[in-house]
């Protein structure tokens, strides 16, 4: 069986994060997306052969990235030579073009590399075998909005797929399907002329909506949660949830370039457990030319330390005159400062600069003023 991760996307919702870097291999603490991913799959023994179909602008970092990794599979990148998104294949192209192009004539496990997974794929090969059928996953989802964002199935008590509907208005079923498939070779035929013979090229769903209508396919009930990364917070989130958060050059990176696409040229990061955290615990990334209001905070002092960049934490009097600065620059030693409780201070930023923030009690709701 071969794993083949369609990952020829351009993430265009992750704004900067992704413009010149690839969703999959975003880092979620000591591993990315995708490394998180082929951890688990890489044990199965059914599977012989990672097989990762991206785009050319990502071609080069896919590769990179493949050469260190020390998996007991090889691993193969496919570059199918789109350069943006507006000329991107779509990911049911994508799929033909690799098994075109490596003649593929094995079973297949299909993935796209945007979830963190919290169930072994081995379980699904294993449903697979035992149907002795191209299967597709499911899960229950009972908000009505996020099933008319998705593929929805109906099943009879055994899980075979009775219909498929892509992103329906009224959905018939709350069984959702995330793009995770098992294609069987006695249906690769099948799969090669799917598109000459009707359809979608865009979504991954798209071939399973058709292969549901011409072929017997089982749908296997998900053994535990997923979380889809989409969007720049769901990728904050994950980092904080499941990554220990580890602020590597690619993160820090990351922050920097999304707050260029910042009107306030400044971005920042929750680091509380939950909304129940009482305290003020944040990343901030400022570029210079951004504008923090001059403003103190009455019940607490505030710690800040300074990750990278140069900028001054300064000081003023209740007249709003200048009354000192501490330069913050860890290139200089200087790595940061505490903020006495009540007095007014902000921050002139010299290069673009990463600092972290604490203190007791949440900005707006611990008396905290502005000048």
């Amino acid at each position: 069986m071969k794993n083949i991760v369609i990952a020829a996307g351009y993430a265009t919702r992750l704004g900067e994060l992704t413009r010149n870097f690839p969703k999959p291999l975003l880092e979620i603490g000591s591993s990315t997306i995708l490394g998180r991913m082929l951890d688990d799959i890489d044990t199965i023994p059914d599977i012989t052969e990672h097989i990762v179909i991206t785009n050319h602008k990502f071609a080069g970092i896919f590769e990179e990235w493949a050469g260190k990794q020390r998996y007991t599979k090889p691993v193969t990148i496919i570059d199918d030579g789109t350069e943006t998104n507006e000329t991107r294949l779509g990911a049911v192209c994508d799929l033909l073009y690799a098994m075109d192009r490596l003649k593929i004539d094995d079973d297949m496990l299909v993935v796209a590399a945007d979830n963190l997974l919290f169930f072994s794929f081995r379980e699904f090969v294993a449903f697979a075998k035992e149907k002795d059928s191209s299967c597709i996953m499911c899960h229950e989802q009972p908000d009505i909005e996020k099933l008319r964002r998705t593929g929805v199935i109906v099943v009879n008590k055994n899980m075979k797929v009775l219909d498929m509907e892509e992103k329906p208005a009224m959905p018939k079923s709350h069984w959702a399907v995330p793009p995770f498939y098992i294609y069987l070779k006695k249906d690769l035929d099948l799969i090669r002329h799917s598109v000459e013979n009707g359809c979608g090229k865009d979504a991954p769903g798209n071939l399973a909506h058709y292969m549901v209508q011409n072929t017997d396919i089982y749908a296997w009930p998900m053994s535990g949660g997923r979380f889809d990364i989409g969007s720049i917070d769901t990728y904050k989130e994950a980092c904080m949830k499941f990554g220990n958060m580890e602020f590597t050059q690619n993160f820090i990176d990351g922050l920097l370039k999304e707050a260029e696409g910042n009107p306030r040229l400044r971005t920042n990061v929750d680091l509380r457990n939950s909304g129940a955290d009482g305290s003020q615990r944040m990343l901030n990334a400022l570029l210079p030319g951004t504008k923090v209001d001059i403003h103190r905070h009455p019940a607490s002092s505030e710690s800040v330390i300074c990750i990278c960049g140069r900028l001054d934490e300064v000081f003023y009097d209740d007249n709003g005159k200048e009354t000192g600065r501490t330069r913050l620059s860890p290139a200089e030693g200087r790595y940061g400062c505490q903020v006495p409780a009540g007095v007014w201070h902000t921050v002139e930023v010299f290069e673009p600069s990463v600092i972290i923030e604490a203190k007791d009690g949440r900005y707006g709701e611990d008396g905290s003023e502005r000048l």
